[in-house]
């Protein structure tokens, strides 16, 4: 199993549990790990963050809306 497809099912598990909140629950686990200076673990939960933005089709800080 590659780690892109854990990502994104981790995101699905993460909605799942948190419903409308999995977005903001994934950036404040990234945030945490990076506070405690786990860079692997923030870049991981970006990732799972970035995911259920994409499933939820909502854009992206930075992405343009047309």
């Amino acid at each position: 199993m590659s780690e892109t497809n854990d990502v994104w099912r981790a995101a699905h598990l993460v909605m799942k549990h948190h419903g409308d909140d999995a977005a903001l629950v994934a950036t404040v686990r990234a945030n945490t790990l990076l506070a405690d200076g786990d860079t692997v673990g923030c870049s991981l939960w970006i990732g799972i963050s970035r995911a259920i933005r994409e499933l939820r089709l909502e854009p992206s800080e930075g992405d343009a809306l047309h």
